[in-house]
């Protein structure tokens, strides 16, 4: 890398004490237009009030209206240019009956009446976004679970030809699946069958089902809450979320004007730093349409968290650092170090683990700071940035102010795609100890999850926790992860940070001895 020049190294100094200034002062601007935001939103959240009230007199088979960030997520509607989905593949260790699934999906879910967006279509009712009961001529699970050939997904005979789906066939169709809307005048969900699945990383797996939906109304902690209705037992999933101090109306009032006032610093702050993050462009322009998908080789839960108590972090913070390691080892086959960039993990809040399927999940960003010879300090870098984030205004203050967005009519909502970007997502799904079976289908023997890459989000990532074991499922356009290098450089990232980090383990017990 050749040196920079004394003027490069001027202007870069000025950059670096000119742009804190301008955008302080840019914040100092806004941040009194904001009571003039609220007097301009009142007459919405009336007008959003009476159209719950009168669309539902007009027409009595629709269901709820779509509120907050499920409105927001939902601004192109699943049916054309869905924005968010999230696709979750279970592997099984028996090829599956189609009729057998249909049946236990309707006996355990549908004769309960449970989850009645199921069977209802999004329809848009003086511009806002409604739940509707579909006919019962209109509804047939054999339109959601399907089974596939390797040619066409809704077959009934299923794979005809009996050759062998391999896992790269399986992930390279899960990134597909992630990008494809949903058939109009349905829910946005379906299941997808693959029998003949071989491959040597999951010898004792026999068949796929690839599960779908839109992320308006589903994330992760609703299919576990669906999954748990189709097996033989349920099992206790384990959940870690961040500890949120427990706070009063007041306090957490007091804490969403904070929000609000620091939202307008994070806008500019982020948006002023232009191309420094060449993954993170919301223009199509600079996407190719294509997502492929990779996953990481499995690490032991248990060497995790004798590392976690071993350094005196949470497993949340581990994760984030092992994974950080891997994007390090990207990074580096495209030429590309960042010392600095901003991760984006949704958390899940205490008071939302319940069984309903919507967004149980709050986004919160972190700034990561990189240091390249001490995984160590990255680790303590990151638990700092957690600490903080516990305590500051983005946990209560991000829920409100989307409610608010979402107040207006779906035309108004500003896509998603224009909050501040990041780096990446790492979403974090526990699972359980033990394997679950499918009630009459067979044992699960792994899982893989990815949501939809979106423009402002390089990378989306899962670390996905199930029998003893976890591992990163990674999803990104094509123009980001191109090749198998890139999932090699990305596998060997993580084992680097994990190695590193025991090795920084046995030098704090030697210091502790």
């Amino acid at each position: 890398m050749e040196a920079e020049s004394y003027p490069e190294r001027v202007h870069a100094r000025i950059v670096k004490v000119t742009k804190p200034i301008l955008i302080n002062f840019l914040t100092l601007l806004i941040i009194p237009l904001w009571p003039l935001f609220f007097i301009f939103i009142s007459p919405f959240l009336v007008y959003r009030f009476l159209v719950s009230k009168v669309a539902h007199f007009l027409d009595p088979n629709l269901g709820s209206m779509i509120r907050g960030i499920s409105s927001l997520m939902s601004a192109h509607t699943p049916y054309s240019r869905p924005f968010n989905i999230v696709v979750l593949a279970i592997y099984l260790d028996n090829p599956i009956e189609k009729t057998r699934l249909v049946s236990l999906v309707n006996e355990r879910i549908f004769e309960k009446g449970m989850y009645p967006e199921l069977k209802q279509e999004i329809i848009t009712r003086f511009g806002f976004h409604f739940w509707r009961n579909l006919e019962p001529s209109d509804f047939s699970l054999n339109n959601h679970i399907r089974l596939y050939n390797g040619k066409e997904e809704n077959s009934e005979n299923g794979n005809e030809n009996n050759a062998e789906i391999s896992q790269a066939e399986v992930l390279q169709f899960v990134g597909y699946l992630s990008k494809l809307p949903f058939q109009p005048k349905r829910s946005p969900w379906e299941a997808i069958i693959i029998n003949n699945y071989r491959d040597p990383s999951k010898p004792s797996a026999k068949s796929v089902i690839i599960f779908r939906a839109h992320h308006c109304f589903i994330d992760a902690y609703s299919i576990i809450n669906i999954l748990r209705k189709l097996v033989s037992f349920a099992p206790k999933m384990s959940v870690e979320p961040i500890q949120t101090p427990k706070l009063g109306l007041g306090k957490r009032f007091l804490l969403s004007l904070s929000y609000i006032v620091s939202y307008p610093h994070e806008l500019f702050k982020y948006g002023l730093n232009g191309d420094v993050n060449p993954w993170v462009e919301p223009s199509a322009k600079s996407a190719s349409g294509k997502v492929n998908v990779y996953e990481s080789a499995p690490i032991e839960i248990a060497k995790l968290k004798a590392l976690k108590n071993s350094l005196g972090v949470s497993m949340t913070c581990l994760l984030n650092t092992i994974f950080i390691g891997g994007v390090q080892g990207l990074m580096k086959t495209k030429h590309q170090i960042w010392r600095e960039f901003r991760l984006h993990m949704p958390i899940m809040l205490l008071e939302d683990s319940s069984d309903k399927l919507e967004n149980h999940f709050v986004g919160i960003s972190l700034n990561m700071k990189v240091f390249d010879n001490s995984i160590y300090d990255t680790l303590r870098h990151i638990n700092k940035e957690l600490h903080d984030v516990a305590l500051s205004p983005q946990v209560s203050g991000f829920r409100n102010v989307t409610k608010l967005i979402g107040s207006f009519p779906v035309k108004l909502q500003p896509h998603p795609s224009r909050f501040p970007g990041a780096t990446t997502l790492l979403s974090n799904i526990p699972g359980t100890l033990e394997k679950i079976e499918l009630d009459g289908l067979g044992r699960v023997e792994d899982f893989n999850a990815i949501v939809t890459p979106v423009d402002n989000v390089g990378i989306m990532a899962m670390a996905i926790s199930y029998c003893g074991s976890t591992k990163f499922t990674i999803a990104a356009d094509s123009m980001v992860l191109s090749d198998a290098n890139d999932k090699e450089a990305f596998s060997t990232g993580v084992a680097d940070a994990l190695n590193q980090l025991l090795a920084a383990k046995a030098k704090v017990i030697q210091f502790d001895e």
